[in-house]
């Protein structure tokens, strides 16, 4: 399959939904520095595709860049509000920021317990 979207984008490399769909292959295969590249692609070339935006985030959030995919299923809403993958897409990745957000936010406060616990000076 790579190869024949390979063929199409070297006969005509503004085929958009080709770019898209070499990168849903690509992200299958866990190649998603190149599933990224191509979604770019797609974007660039129609900067309307729903589909792209919200197959982007997809690949970002593989990746951990979760600010990064909230953005894209936001854009993917933008352009197509009726969107519900998009949409189930942004809420999963909205909740996992929050949790990694709290997880932190627990840690540096539990740090500076210690911290302040460690520096105090004990009387008998």
């Amino acid at each position: 399959a790579m190869e024949q979207y390979q063929k199409a984008l070297k006969i005509n490399p503004d085929l958009f939904q080709v770019h898209n769909s070499l990168a849903i292959f690509l992200a299958q295969w866990g190649d998603f520095s190149g599933a990224i590249y191509h979604y770019q692609q797609a974007i660039t070339l129609h900067p309307g595709f729903a589909q792209a935006y919200n197959n982007m985030g997809s690949a970002l959030a593989a990746q951990g860049r979760f600010e990064g995919a909230i953005v894209h299923f936001e854009q993917a809403i933008n352009f197509d509000s009726h969107y519900r993958v998009a949409q189930k897409n942004l809420d999963l990745a909205r909740s996992l920021v929050e949790k990694s957000n709290a997880r932190v936010q627990q840690e540096i406060r539990w740090k500076n317990k210690k911290e302040h616990n460690s520096h105090v000076e004990q009387e008998q």
